[in-house]
């Protein structure tokens, strides 16, 4: 487990959400209407070898990272479909696709696989 002190990242989660005007026009955006709040978390950035991957042409600088937050009700129901939104450090307004959520051995935490620099 974590202690307190390596866990010196506030993150948000939001989930998509899509809102009907009442005139048939429906729009998408990300909010969080659970109010999945905000956690501390700790932040593992594994090093990059290698070239960045070349796609049309160009090349794409996307960065993955490794989140450890403590579990609790509201980080359960995180999944795939939800993005993390850094809210303090080094990468405030980073955005960052989830890509994997997986409980940790002693089930207090909860790990998620995020890839930053993609579009959402």
């Amino acid at each position: 487990m974590l202690g307190a002190g390596k866990r010196n990242h506030r993150i948000r989660f939001e989930r998509q959400t899509a809102h009907d005007d009442g005139y048939g026009n429906v729009t998408q955006g990300w909010e969080d209407p659970l109010d999945l709040g905000s956690r501390w978390c700790g932040l593992l950035l594994p090093p990059r070898f290698g070239a960045e991957p070349v796609e049309a042409g160009r090349p794409q600088a996307s960065q993955r990272a490794v989140i450890t937050v403590l579990r609790d009700s509201v980080t359960t129901t995180v999944t795939e479909a939800d993005r993390a939104v850094f809210v303090a450090g080094p990468y405030k307004d980073q955005v960052a696709q989830i890509r994997a959520a997986r409980p940790r051995t002693d089930n207090a935490e909860i790990e998620f696989d995020l890839e930053m620099g993609v579009a959402i």
